[in-house]
């Protein structure tokens, strides 16, 4: 009976209501589209590629089990993540991509925490292009040969 009573209720404001319909209507509206009309989506693609650099020696590593210099590949592919994300490197890059550098933001692993890698400098939107380079760690916390960007 507490439903019939709400009904009448609602019934005898109805044109309250249905004002307050209106007024939630309009404001979706404006959300998911913006105050323009014809509607124009707010939505924007987003793409992202992954890919891993093998960093070895030059009696390559794959071939030979122990071969001199692969006790320091690690350290070198952290170098070269770091390298990879500043100055002439990232700009060779950002050409190859067909930007201008100052436009592609990059960010490298965090000193310390090179598993998390950093950000870019600032907060990316539609219209911004990020490079991110982190070298791979193993399960027991060593950083690998491998550059992931």
């Amino acid at each position: 009976m507490e439903i019939v009573t709400i009904l009448r209720t609602l019934w005898h404001r109805r044109v309250l209501v249905g004002l307050v319909a209106l007024i939630a209507v309009a404001v979706g509206w404006t959300l998911a589209w913006g105050m323009t009309f014809p509607p124009k989506s707010r939505s924007y693609t987003v793409g992202v590629a992954t890919t891993r650099i093998l960093v070895d020696t030059p009696n390559s590593q794959v071939l030979e089990v122990a071969p001199k210099g692969s006790e320091t590949l690690g350290a070198r592919a952290s170098v070269l993540a770091n390298l990879m994300v500043d100055g002439e490197i990232k700009a060779a890059i950002a050409r190859r991509a067909g930007l201008r550098p100052t436009k592609l933001q990059a960010g490298a692993p965090e000193d310390g925490e090179p598993q998390e890698g950093g950000a870019p400098d600032k907060p990316l939107g539609p219209k911004s292009y990020a490079l991110k380079t982190d070298v791979v760690i193993s399960s027991d916390l060593v950083e690998l040969p491998i550059i992931e960007v």
